[in-house]
């Protein structure tokens, strides 16, 4: 009885066993972030300065805030301030009286990123305040990207140990149906809203100096207004640029940064991008070339050429025009990017490069490279003041007070960088100090 007892539990575990094997029970994997530790420091290299832990500023909700300025390490609920981007758009009205159109007010349309991992159907609620009075609130629909679910990438990430951030980012977003006719200084707040929850937490405040642009038709002596313009000064941004020495391009086709990765390992057949903004003239292009040194000694670079071009950098550019006819008067104002080129081989020291056309200097930059040969963050960067994606770099950006490339810049210390975040730093608010005088900040009306 008792051996029949046993024969009858070992066949009913050989018959478990089996079907188990044909038919397996999958237990599905959960997203989690994977927030890697910041890499132990040593004494003769930046590491500790790019993993430095400080919570990012002006923002009450960051996560992970540990991670929040790390140049290369994964964070979580960080804005990347180098990607936001505000235009303000004229709302139109069609005006029988004169048969054409005329603006009734404008609306905000933002670009924005986030960094972190996200659910889908994330997105982000857009408040625009005038002294605590809400003009605007829009929701903006994200577009979610988060690295495991990108296979074309994991066989690259494996073999380089790349650890580039997951993020949601907006690209275009709007409200036409309630038009706002306030103009001046605004307070933008940025909130994240779960896609799973509908949880809304505040991730990023912002200051905006919207002015309008009247526009004018018809002739002397009968002129009637026509659709004016909007914009969104930034000469703040002038003491400022930054590079990207992730490999590969820091645009892609569309002219949007990080629309999706593109990352590449850093080789001699790849430059390093410097972006720096500036307020053009009719030209938008500028071939150059770079005189840099390391510690006040010139270095000799093997291909010193630098191509300034603004031309494909739309998805910056701000416009305000006025104009009439008879006689003809026209005038814009543009918020874009020059993009140049260096060398990959970053020797330790304080660097200064020049980007020169006919003897005449265009632009002056500014940064420190650590005994690891990467670029150590500025203290804006590096204090969590400001952030930026994976393996971009704040640097300082002179402007030339004989520059002939710009039509107009203002300086504007106490306004702060990336629409309103104070400068905190000594060495940010001594470079926003040097930005000069030129031109009109503003359009003048013709009389």
């Amino acid at each position: 009885m008792k051996k029949q007892a046993l024969f009858t539990i070992i066949a009913a575990v050989i018959l478990s066993t089996g079907i188990s094997a044909q038919f397996p029970i999958r237990i599905p994997k959960i997203a989690i972030p994977n927030v890697q530790a910041p890499k132990e420091s040593k004494p003769e290299s930046n590491e500790k300065d790019r993993a430095a832990s400080a919570p990012q500023a002006n923002n009450p909700s960051v996560t992970n805030s540990s991670q929040a300025n790390s140049a290369s390490s994964l964070r979580q609920m960080v804005m990347d301030d180098g990607y936001t981007f505000f235009s303000a758009k004229p709302v139109k009205e069609r005006n029988s009286r004169n048969d054409g159109d005329v603006d009734v007010g404008w609306y905000l349309d933002p670009q924005l990123r986030l960094m972190g991992t996200f659910p889908d159907n994330s997105g982000f609620r857009v408040v625009v305040k005038q002294n605590g009075k809400e003009l605007s609130k829009i929701f903006c629909s994200g577009s979610v990207y988060r690295q495991e679910d990108d296979r074309r990438f994991s066989r690259e990430r494996k073999k380089y140990g790349w650890g580039f951030d997951d993020y949601m980012n907006v690209n275009s977003c709007s409200n036409k149906e309630k038009a706002v006719k306030e103009i001046g200084w605004m307070d933008v707040e940025l909130f994240y809203v779960d896609g799973d929850t509908d949880k809304e937490t505040l991730v990023r405040k912002h200051r905006i100096d919207v002015h309008k642009a009247q526009q004018l038709r018809g002739v002397k002596g009968k002129l009637y207004p026509g659709v004016s313009e909007y914009f969104i000064q930034r000469y703040a941004e002038a003491a400022t640029g930054f590079i990207y020495a992730g490999g590969g391009s820091y645009m892609n086709n569309s002219g949007r940064p990080f629309a999706e990765p593109t990352f590449t390992p850093l080789t001699k057949d790849h430059s390093i991008e410097v972006f720096m903004p500036y307020v053009p003239d009719k030209r938008t292009y500028y071939k150059t070339y770079v005189r840099c040194s390391v510690n006040g000694k010139k270095i000799t670079i093997e291909r010193d050429a630098a191509q300034l071009d603004s031309s494909h950098n739309g998805q910056f550019a701000e416009s305000a025009l006025m104009q009439r006819s008879n006689p003809r008067y026209e005038e814009r104002i543009t918020f874009t990017y020059l993009k140049a080129t260096l060398p990959v081989t970053l020797s330790p020291g304080k660097w200064e490069c020049s980007f020169n056309e006919n003897g005449t200097t265009y632009r002056t930059i500014r940064f420190d490279v650590g005994s690891d040969n990467q670029i150590v963050p500025h203290p804006e960067q590096k204090n969590g003041n400001v952030n930026l994606y994976y393996k971009t770099y704040l640097i300082e950006v002179e402007i030339p007070a004989d520059a002939p490339i710009d039509d107009r810049s203002l300086p504007l210390p106490d306004t702060g960088l990336f629409y309103g975040i104070p400068w905190r730093t000594p060495e940010g608010k001594a470079a926003a100090a040097k930005v000069p005088t030129k031109g009109k900040p503003y359009p003048v009306m013709p009389t």
